[in-house]
């Protein structure tokens, strides 16, 4: 996708700063490419660059594949590079700030900002956008781990609502009271995917990853990423593990872990469904038996400004149009209201 030069309202709008000054401690993303941002983030407005930023890095370059242990050298010394940004991150977010109370076009108009884990960045856009129609409303949306999101909301992050890739994490805020009393629900359940982009390497079932000719597969840090946890369950559960921990390489999300397929970095990526099933190569959809449910909830911060604007976005989802969109994207409609 070409990128034009962002303008002022865009530098905002991405929200390109904001992850980092709030990301206390966590374990940001490693990448491939020029240092950015960690995240990317979304914003619907017409302004906007197709609706999507990735900061100054990018997606990632292509970095050498000779195995696995050359992808990790070269991710963690870019990972060592990102350190040095950080700071003036939180010297960047002020001039966003200021920047944002001069845009004439915005001023006045309701807008929420979502923290939304990594799998939701496809539908976000069109969440984002059908909601705005309905509403009014304009939402900005974050994007990251949900570990290293709900950590950003333990600091103090100025979020007004959370749409998680699990349900452990919400409970936590909500056993905090970082959250609205009630507020906390079950919104989908996420299906994982193993996707192969390439045909040359002809990957039909999860036990061809051992398969010399598979030598990189990117997945997210379990640690951070339900989903990346989801993927190491099948790969325990499946009895290939041992076979092919040596070739498995982490992002610090799985929409990162789609960039280094996409970038051909990755012979093979576990991810979201939502994120490549409207992608070219082979696309399997995991059996959910081989691992957890990824049961995602979802909640409004407590500390939010915006409160009625949240809950009417959270609604939104829940019901009607929401539901039917990320149903479209591939998330099952969840049954599972009793985790409270």
């Amino acid at each position: 996708m070409a990128r034009s030069k962002p303008t002022a309202f865009q530098a905002v709008s991405f929200q390109q700063v904001l992850p980092l000054p709030f990301d206390r401690g966590a374990d940001p993303l490693i990448r491939a490419g020029p240092p950015g941002p960690a995240f990317p983030h979304i914003d619907n407005s017409e302004e906007a660059d197709e609706g999507v930023g990735y900061g100054p890095g990018g997606p990632p370059h292509k970095i050498r594949r000779d195995c696995a242990k050359c992808v990790r050298q070269t991710l963690e010394a870019t990972f060592s590079r990102n350190q040095s940004y950080r700071f003036a991150a939180g010297s960047c977010l002020m001039l966003a700030a200021s920047i944002a109370l001069a845009s004439p076009r915005e001023t006045g108009k309701p807008r929420i900002t979502v923290a939304a884990a990594s799998n939701l960045t496809e539908v976000a856009k069109v969440l984002g956008a059908r909601f705005e129609t309905e509403t009014g409303i304009h939402a900005v949306f974050s994007f990251g781990s949900t570990a290293q999101l709900t950590q950003q909301i333990e600091n103090g992050a100025p979020f007004d609502a959370f749409l998680a890739a699990d349900a452990e994490h919400v409970r936590e805020l909500e056993r905090k009271g970082l959250l609205v009393p009630g507020s906390r629900v079950p919104y989908a359940d996420g299906v994982l995917a193993l996707w192969a982009p390439s045909p040359a390497i002809p990957i039909d079932r999860i036990e061809d990853l051992a398969s010399p000719r598979v030598r990189v597969i990117a997945v997210a840090r379990p640690e951070l990423a339900p989903y990346g946890a989801a993927a190491m369950e099948t790969l325990r559960e499946s009895g290939i593990l041992d076979k092919v921990n040596a070739k498995i390489v982490y992002s610090g999300n799985i929409d990162m872990a789609k960039q280094y397929g996409a970038s051909g970095n990755a012979d093979a990526v576990f991810t979201a469904y939502s994120l490549i099933l409207k992608e070219r190569g082979k696309v399997i959809r995991i059996d959910e038996k081989l691992h957890r449910p990824i049961t995602q909830e979802l909640g409004v911060i407590g500390a939010s400004t915006h409160k009625a604007e949240a809950a009417r976005f959270a609604d939104f989802v829940l019901h009607g149009n929401g539901r039917t969109i990320l149903s479209d994207f591939g998330y099952r409609p969840t049954q599972r209201n009793e985790t409270r």
